[in-house]
């Protein structure tokens, strides 16, 4: 018997390389309910070590180590395996490749993050490992459009949230950061290394409170290797920092912990739209 919507057979073992967070772990755990086995490689100094609870099987490598974890993909006989949770982007300016992405990096005529996760997607599908949609078995952490906590935006806050959709998608263009923030007509910061927690302290530093704050995964994202996600640790920022509003992309955007995340942000004044 076969999974349609996942292209799996019931009872499969499925591969994870597990980031940094909390997706992870519901991954895991919506993977298992379903029947499958989860067979993960994660990364020293990222990955929470308590992961190893709710896998079948784990595997320890450093952040650059391609060769060991295409090794072990292929000895566990994946077919199919997901990216799940965060890697610092700044890390793969720090690490130090192991000879088989060395020589996979010198062939990139681009060297950003995204660059250099295609390229590793390109080396297991050539050893006939399918790199599955990040979204798959976490259809519940998608937002739904509407408005999510607080009140309707007023016509103010939607000009806002319009120039940070328009900007937002510029970004994803050009393969940037996924979260814009503006207040009163202006863009205040755009998202580039650092990270959606990092931009809310700056843009709060420029601008105090107020802000709108969009994130969105913009047009010809490819969610095999992220989706745009907020959790609590966001939603206490947007609280302390006194933002307006949050604005998030319908049906290709994740909200982690959502209960106590948007009952956070309705005790805050803060309102949050999906659109």
């Amino acid at each position: 018997m076969r999974n349609t919507r996942y292209g799996e057979a019931m009872n499969e073992s499925i591969g994870l390389m597990a980031g940094s967070g909390k997706l992870p772990f519901y991954f895991c755990q919506a993977a298992r309910q379903r029947g499958k086995r989860v067979l993960a490689v994660a990364f020293r100094g990222e990955t929470s070590p308590a992961l190893a609870r709710q896998v079948d099987e784990l595997v320890w490598v450093r952040v650059g180590q391609l060769g060991k974890l295409l090794k072990q993909f292929k000895k566990w006989g994946v077919k199919r395996a997901y990216m799940q949770g965060k890697v610092q982007h700044r890390r793969l300016y720090s690490v130090q490749p192991d000879l088989e992405a060395v020589i996979l990096i010198a062939k990139l005529p681009e060297r950003s993050g995204r660059a250099i996760m295609a390229a590793a997607a390109g080396e297991l599908e050539k050893m006939g490992v399918t790199l599955g949609d990040c979204r798959d078995y976490l259809e519940d952490c998608l937002v739904a459009k509407g408005v999510l906590a607080g009140k309707a935006p007023d016509p103010g806050l939607k000009k806002d949230i319009e120039l940070a959709r328009k900007t937002a998608l510029l970004l994803s263009k050009n393969h940037l950061g996924q979260t814009v923030a503006v207040k009163n007509g202006a863009v205040v910061a755009l998202e580039a290394m650092e990270g959606t927690d990092e931009l809310i302290k700056r843009a709060a530093r420029l601008s105090g409170k107020g802000l709108t704050v969009l994130k969105a995964a913009g047009k010809g994202h490819d969610f095999r290797f992220d989706v745009p996600t907020v959790g609590l640790s966001t939603f206490k920022l947007l609280a302390k920092y006194k933002v307006a509003c949050l604005a998030l992309e319908a049906g290709r955007t994740f909200i982690i912990d959502r209960e106590e995340s948007l009952a956070r942000a309705a005790k805050a004044g803060i309102r949050v739209v999906a659109f």
